[in-house]
């Protein structure tokens, strides 16, 4: 981390002193601030990616847990500088309940992290969204990617807009798991949604089929139907009398 990090950016000093950074739980807490810094947001987007598509399940779960908190403290008031924790503590276990509170996430953090996410996937640029078939990188980072835009769809405009295109995008990904886990992660996460795309996504389409020109079609639908819904109708005029 310190070999990788932007020169006078200020952000090593949050990570040296006492912490084991050995341990799952204290290193990703005390490590997921630094993403408030935007020097260091792509470098800990990809290790966090990495940590939480891994095969051991600590490390997952820690990453995970963390990166969500984070995330989820975007929307929470910033906490004023009487609150704010030391950035250095002689006990051991402090810096695990401190690290989380050392800064608050940027407002604009949910969508920062969002494109960021779309450069570690090696996505391209939304723009329209054509039905191309992408690859996507690693299918590790992909499938761990999917729950965190799960839960990014939840926030409001434009994080949504940005989640929710970059998860239709990787519906046409090339690894067939990472199109029927996004499809299922789509269905699960949007509460409000046509019966024709909600049928789209679980019934009416196989998303491991290697039927390429069907899958885009599937798609396209469903970025209409869901990223750009056709207006409501304007009410029928009354009569009065």
């Amino acid at each position: 981390m310190h070999s990788a990090a932007p020169s006078g950016s200020g952000g090593a000093d949050l990570v040296v002193g006492t912490v084991d950074l050995s341990a799952p739980r204290v290193t990703f807490p005390v490590m997921v601030p630094l993403m408030g810094l935007a020097p260091y947001r792509p470098a800990l987007v990809m290790g966090f990616l990495i940590s939480i598509g891994g095969l051991t399940e600590s490390t997952a779960r820690g990453a995970w847990e963390a990166l969500q908190a984070y995330i989820w403290a975007s929307e929470q008031p910033a906490p004023s500088a009487t609150d704010l924790p030391p950035v250095r503590s002689a006990h051991p276990r402090s810096p695990v309940h401190k690290a989380t509170r050392l800064a608050s996430p940027p407002p604009s953090f949910p969508t920062d992290f969002v494109r960021v996410l779309r450069g570690q996937l090696q996505m391209p640029p939304p723009s329209g969204l054509p039905g191309r078939w992408v690859w996507g990188g690693s299918i590790h980072k992909a499938n761990a990617a999917i729950p965190l835009l799960g839960v990014l769809v939840g926030y409001p405009d434009p994080t949504r807009a940005e989640a929710l295109g970059l998860l239709l995008q990787l519906l046409c990904h090339k690894y067939p798991t990472v199109r029927r886990e996004t499809a299922l992660q789509l269905a699960g996460v949007l509460d409000e949604m046509s019966d024709e795309a909600a049928d789209i996504l679980t019934v009416d389409t196989n998303w491991t089929s290697p039927d390429k020109a069907l899958l885009k079609t599937r798609q396209q639908r469903l970025i209409q139907l869901l990223l750009n819904p056709a207006p409501a109708a304007p009410p029928a005029p009354t009569c009065t009398q």
